[in-house]
């Protein structure tokens, strides 16, 4: 499928990804974003880009981006029920529809989820039919529930969600490896890990994500009708300790990692941690007037390239870690 899409959050991490891998594939894009944040160099002077200024929570602001009609478009900034029902008011201009969730949504057997008072403990693989926080505005996975909700069960359009774990990539706000290299930079050569340093938690880098984003729209022009929810993740799922060999050797710094047990208190604590393993499995949902169908195999994302497609440096979706 090419044609015309709109980006809303153009100039974030996500947003830039998603166009510079429809660019590639020869799509016309518009590009929302608000104009606090400049667009990378390379999407600033890209042919085929055309930049709408303003705030997405205003109607008049979006309606002129997605102007009288558009092939599909991608919302990396959607939050909550609000959001969803802008979309949907624009459903009969648009051909398909992806929105990017996250991992937040989850809950655990104990209603524990991200960013709780008290670690969940999560099965492993995590599957798109784990249970989910509340819907509720009041906390971010609540809100993304929310958004989720209001999208699919509309049935206005076909919506896919995706539900990305740890972005990481160029164009980081939030550098999930920086625990590690703060530690190449001061020199230290014995470095503690929480948990023996087994701890988890799915990652995705943002090429990965985008061409995930990009495939969905695709699936949409091929026949595919229905919506559906997927997980995001990179086909890999490294340990603490393995990212930090990882930086380690990127960095070529050497050093010995020495795994804690329990009761250490915070001492070897890393961003993004998990006492149990927190992994996605690729077991695509898809939804037709909100009920589940047959559970089908979804792609791999890691050195995936769909069929008839190209990959580039900067733009394909094999990706290496720092």
């Amino acid at each position: 499928m090419v044609g015309r899409a709109v980006i809303l959050g153009v100039s974030g991490q996500i947003g830039a990804a998603v166009a510079r891998r429809l660019l590639l594939d020869g799509w016309d894009v518009t590009g929302l974003h608000r104009g606090d944040t400049l667009l990378a160099p390379d999407l600033a002077s890209a042919d085929g880009l055309r930049v709408v200024l303003g705030d997405r929570a205003d109607d008049a602001v979006v309606a002129a981006a997605v102007g009288s009609v558009a092939d599909a478009l991608v919302d990396v900034v959607g939050y909550d029920e609000t959001h969803a029902r802008q979309l949907l008011r624009h459903a009969a201009d648009l051909a398909a529809l992806t929105v990017i969730s996250s991992a937040a949504v989850y809950a655990d057997a104990d209603s524990l989820s991200i960013g709780g008072d008290a670690e969940p403990r999560w099965p492993v693989p995590v599957t798109e039919e784990q249970s989910l926080v509340p819907a509720d505005a009041t906390t971010y996975g609540g809100g993304k529930v929310l958004f989720e909700r209001t999208l699919l069960d509309a049935v206005a359009l076909p919506v896919t969600v995706l539900r990305a774990g740890a972005v990481y990539g160029a164009g980081s706000r939030h550098l999930r490896e920086w625990w590690f290299v703060q530690r190449v930079l001061d020199g230290r050569r014995r470095v503690p890990l929480a948990h023996g340093g087994r701890s988890r938690f799915q990652p995705v880098a943002v090429a990965n994500l985008a061409a995930q984003a990009v495939w969905a729209l695709d699936v949409c022009a091929l026949g595919q009708r229905t919506s559906q929810v997927l997980n995001a993740g990179d086909p890999d799922c490294p340990t603490v300790a393995e990212i930090g060999a990882l930086v380690a050797a990127a960095t070529g710094h050497e050093w010995e990692l020495v795994p804690l047990t329990a009761g250490e208190g915070r001492v070897g604590q890393t961003r993004g941690r998990c006492v149990t393993p927190s992994c996605c499995r690729w077991t695509p949902r898809a939804r037709s007037g909100g009920s589940p169908s047959r559970r089908t195999p979804g792609p791999c994302l890691g050195s995936w390239t769909p069929p008839g497609r190209r990959s580039a440096s900067g733009t394909g979706v094999r990706s290496t870690r720092c």
